[in-house]
């Protein structure tokens, strides 16, 4: 009886375990599809998604700097106002916590361009506030 029970819940913690795991596989085929199917915002949207499950999922800071750093590219590219500034805003946020404070005060200080350029004026202000705790 003991070992009909412990194998009813090996089964169940494994099926919740795959359960998982596929739906986190599942959001990345999504975005891998978007990635290859799709250009302009909805590709810089998606390449800053893959950047968040990289860096949160797997810890991988690199890769998710690099997915950043394509999206800020695109988002340049193609005028994306919206996409530049959360790009911006992910870039420094990630250098100001691994310490790297003058590359963070870049990233921001260009946050602060574009807002200023984009005539945003309180998001200006929230962003030259951030830039002075820097």
């Amino acid at each position: 009886m003991k070992i009909r029970t412990g194998f009813i819940l090996l089964i169940s913690v494994l099926a919740l375990y795959s359960q998982n795991s596929f739906k986190f596989s599942y959001k990345i085929n999504c975005i891998d599809d978007i990635l290859r199917t799709t250009d302009g915002t909805a590709k810089a949207d998606a390449l800053m998604q893959m950047a968040g499950f990289y860096m949160t999922r797997y810890s991988d800071t690199h890769k998710g700097i690099a997915y950043l750093l394509e999206a800020r590219d695109l988002s340049a590219q193609i005028n994306y106002t919206d996409g530049l500034l959360r790009s911006y805003e992910s870039l420094g946020d990630i250098y100001l916590i691994s310490e790297n404070y003058s590359t963070a005060l870049d990233y921001f200080t260009k946050k602060a361009e574009v807002l200023k350029t984009a005539l945003r004026k309180k998001e200006y202000s929230e962003t030259r506030i951030k830039m002075a705790d820097v």
